[in-house]
């Protein structure tokens, strides 16, 4: 193991060891040639290992450098050197902050992600994995597994350790060497049973899809893997629908290609077609070459259970790297040590004043503080508040009480000293739109607990509902001494600054961000008041960084507690009052939102309502929010309403008192 300090090439300084993977030893590193740059370096020591496997450690090595050489994808880590130095070699590549999927797993209580979250993380793999399988020849990962993807702050996902990666080879019919981590490796990885394709590494990402839903690990127990909603009745059908057409264990019963995939991922749940009316496709192992494009539909008969090799599995590489990054970070926070610094400055003039009267001498106590949170991505933290610097005065008319006498053998109870947190106003950024613009979000309450998250301006052409809200910031400000406690309200005026500023209904791309949200019913081409708008639902659900990071904000607040969330639209064709829409999902409406929505109308004097438009609505942040299990409505406001009008400012504060009474 490198010491700290160590520099290799005369350019990269060894940091500390951050972990391991499949093929050596990672360290993060300085380079000193370029200062502020870390960067990871891999090593790999062949002597250590024994002697037969010397060789093939060492071209398996140069292959991972020489592979990521020639690859240029978000989603993967570039390489920049590569060099040997005292019978060891070495990678250099990019240093990717974050933690693997198997840490985020880890962290979480249930040991499983939201559903959002998940097809948002498979959506990137599959960008990524189709990639590779577009090279010349095809790149197979074969090792699709939590420990070898990389979730960085900021959402974006990365492939890791790329040690058993290979090149397809159309003229071999099955793989030389068996490799993989069981429960995650096809079963034509092992060997006799063919070689690996493009569908070995849809079968991997089948059972990472089945891992991240459910929380089932496979590595136990491989073969057969169980349907997902044995393991979690509650999961989207459309999530058991890739699962299992992505891990038949034969693989011309699988997606085809990584495409094909996809494509089911984007199609809403009612529109896959269902298991029994698909036809049979031919049983026999093909190599991927020689399969023709087909139709992402599984088969009608069951395929032959597969039995896994009787020759043991060998065991799964070390996660890369096990510790990095937290994710999510909190936002960065505000400090106000200024004000503890007069309060002490006040606190030290008024003993010494004392101390001066009473012709005594008082020790000074000591003055404790507290730090402010990290700096990250605009995800949640809870803010370690300043605590106030301790101090004493004594009046001279007071007696001094005697001390209180012991009694032996008795503990002295601990009393835990009362803290005042700082739940004022404080504006933080959750993201950037598509032009740069902040997506700001208004802060009150400790963070801690409960959460309701206020959304204006979802469309541009709406600005009253913006100055609606930085209005409701300024007013839930002065009167946050009525806020339930625990509970925290988050204002976001607007998630489309973009089309604020252009005064138009969508983002800089073109996309109606309430019709980019991964719901049941999106879908690419929406249709909207003038008609369908071909590409107005995005290139595919969350393809936006608005709803991107709106998104990630709401599944961290929900991590914390029970979230809400009320969305604010202006109509043109309501001239008085308002409306409230509840959220929905492809059952119906979601009881947990209607409730909120009769708690607004009746506080309001507002009308609640499920038939918003003549035309149909698809991918809308309510039934997204619904889907997730946060409780969500949709207000209604007439266009011709200023934001800043007093009497709909205290109608609106007055009813979302009512939404933040959490049972």
């Amino acid at each position: 193991m490198l010491p700290q300090g160590h520099v290799l090439q005369d350019r990269y300084r060894i940091v500390h060891r951050i972990g391991g993977g499949g093929m050596g030893t990672v360290y993060l590193a300085e380079d000193i040639r370029l200062p502020g740059r870390r960067c990871a370096v891999k090593e790999a020591s062949p002597r250590q290992l024994p002697e037969g496997d010397r060789q093939w450690a060492t071209d398996a090595f140069r292959q991972e450098a020489q592979m990521l050489a020639t690859l240029s994808h978000p989603g993967l880590t570039p390489v920049t050197d590569f060099f040997s130095e005292t019978a060891c070699l070495y990678l250099v590549m990019d240093y990717v902050p974050g933690k693997t999927l198997e840490q985020v797993l880890e962290e979480n209580p249930s040991g499983r992600l939201p559903h959002g979250q998940v097809l948002n993380i498979v959506r990137q793999l599959c960008d990524v994995l189709g990639y590779l399988h577009s090279q010349n020849p095809p790149v197979i990962f074969r090792d699709l597994k939590p420990s070898n993807v990389m979730l960085m702050p900021d959402g974006q996902v990365k492939l890791i350790d790329f040690g058993i990666a290979r090149f397809f080879k159309s003229t071999k019919s099955h793989d030389t060497v068996t490799l993989g981590t069981p429960g995650y490796a096809a079963p034509e990885q092992w060997g006799s049973a063919g070689q690996s394709d493009a569908r070995s590494d849809i079968y991997g990402l089948g059972v990472l899809l089945l891992h991240l839903s459910t929380g089932y690990d496979p590595v136990p127990n491989p073969f057969p893997l169980p349907k997902p909603s044995d393991v979690l009745p509650s999961i989207s059908p459309k999530i058991e629908h890739l699962v299992l057409l992505a891990t038949q264990p034969e693989p011309g019963l699988r997606y085809q290609s990584i495409a094909d995939f996809r494509r089911d991922v984007d199609t809403p749940s009612e529109k896959l077609r269902p298991l029994e009316k698909t036809s049979v496709l031919p049983q026999q192992s093909q190599p991927f070459a020689q399969v023709e494009a087909r139709s992402s539909v599984p088969p009608q008969a069951p395929p032959v259970a597969y039995q896994a090799p009787a020759t043991p599995y060998p065991s799964p590489p070390t996660p890369y790297p096990p510790s990095a990054m937290p994710y999510p970070q909190a936002a960065p926070r505000r400090k106000r040590t200024w004000l503890w610094v007069v309060l002490a400055v006040v606190a030290v003039l008024a003993i010494g004043l004392c101390a001066a009267a009473m012709g005594g001498a008082l020790a000074l106590p000591s003055l404790f503080g507290g730090g402010g949170g990290q700096g990250g991505v605009p995800t949640i933290g809870y803010r370690q508040p300043t605590l106030p610097p301790v101090s004493a005065t004594l009046a001279p008319d007071v007696p001094t009480p005697e001390p209180a006498t012991e009694v032996p053998g008795a503990e002295t109870p601990f009393v835990e000293p009362t803290v005042e947190v700082d739940t004022a106003l404080r504006w933080e950024s959750i993201g950037k739109s598509v032009q740069g613009r902040d997506l700001e979000v208004g802060i009150i309450g400790d963070e801690r607990g409960d959460s309701v998250v206020l959304v204006g301006s979802i469309q541009g052409d709406q600005t009253n509902t913006r100055d609606l809200l930085y209005s409701l910031a300024e007013d839930l400000n002065g009167e946050r001494g009525s806020i339930p406690s625990g509970v925290t309200f988050y204002i976001i005026p607007t998630i489309n600054p973009d089309g604020n500023a252009a005064s138009t209904r969508r983002n800089a791309h073109n996309v109606d961000l309430n019709r980019n949200w991964d719901t049941f019913d999106w879908t690419k081409d929406p249709e909207q008041p003038e008609g369908v708008v071909k590409g107005a639902g995005g290139s595919r659900p969350h393809s936006e960084p608005e709803t991107q990071s709106l998104a990630n904000y709401l599944i961290a607040l929900k991590s914390r507690g029970s979230v809400r969330l009320v969305l604010w639209h202006s109509s043109q064709r309501l001239t008085s009052g308002g409306q409230v829409y509840p959220g929905y999902t492809s059952s119906g409406l979601d009881s947990a939102s209607f409730d909120l929505a009769r708690r607004y109308a009746d506080s309001a004097g507002y009308v609640v309502r499920d038939d918003w438009a003549p035309y149909e609505t698809t991918g809308e942040l309510i039934a997204w929010c619904a889907e997730e299990g946060v409780g969500s409505i949709d207000v209604v406001i007439p266009s011709s309403t200023s934001g800043s009008s007093s009497s709909l400012r205290r109608t609106t504060v007055t009813a979302l008192f009512k939404i933040a009474e959490f049972p």
